[in-house]
């Protein structure tokens, strides 16, 4: 399938107008998906389709449908859960929709922070705090995580399912589906990775040390 890629170059603090005027005009009028960037400046870059997408396509197109109708609530003023929430609610649906092992879940959410080790983003301190955050934060997360599904995220996930593949094939799928909707949300690298290791403790992983 073909499509046209546009850069709408624009700050982080406008794009949510930009994508509730513009990017929700085109998706009105067909198939749209967008990523967030900010190298080398801050940019939307939208991609319209023509024709019928892809298994790929249609994903990202359905995911760009879901954060588009998010935002709209939210700014209209309608009940809407904080987006790193979101996430969260996104990462357990996606280990279940993949089915996940719990062994595949935990090497999913550690490859999704231990970047940020590598880098030195977080040095003792640091992983004191995210275990601090993790033991004030774990029943909160436990109660939004047993809550019924909206349905919109409901409908958006329905087309997710484990294709035939390796163990780490499978964990790849997942961390790609994530980080594009939390990219969409947002939900910028190091805030996702914060939610990965709050869910790799929840998932059974030890405090991890200040090294990968």
């Amino acid at each position: 399938m073909s499509g046209q890629l546009v850069f709408l170059e624009i700050p982080e603090e406008e794009q949510d107008a930009m994508l509730l005027s513009t990017v929700a005009r085109w998706a009105a009028e067909g198939p749209v998906s967008f990523l967030r960037a900010n190298k080398p400046n801050w940019r939307l870059e939208v991609t319209r389709y023509s024709g019928t997408p892809n298994s790929a396509e249609a994903d990202a197109v359905a995911d760009t449908a879901l954060v588009l109708d998010l935002l709209a609530r939210e700014r209209a003023g309608h009940p809407v859960a904080q987006r790193r929430e979101i996430v969260l609610v996104a990462m357990e649906t996606v280990a279940r929709r993949l089915r996940l092992s719990p062994a595949e879940e935990r090497d999913w959410h550690r490859a999704g922070y231990t970047w940020a080790l590598r880098l030195g983003r977080w040095e003792d301190a640091g992983m004191a705090a995210l275990e601090a955050r993790f033991a004030a934060l774990r029943a909160g997360i436990d109660e939004l995580l047993r809550a019924p599904l909206e349905q919109t995220q409901e409908n958006r996930w329905s087309g997710v399912f484990r294709r035939e593949g390796s163990s780490e094939s499978v964990v790849a799928a997942a961390q790609s589906l994530l980080s594009s909707h939390a990219n969409r949300l947002g939900v910028f690298a190091e805030a996702e990775a914060i939610l990965h290791y709050l869910m790799f403790r929840r998932a059974g992983g030890e405090p991890a040390e200040n090294s990968p």
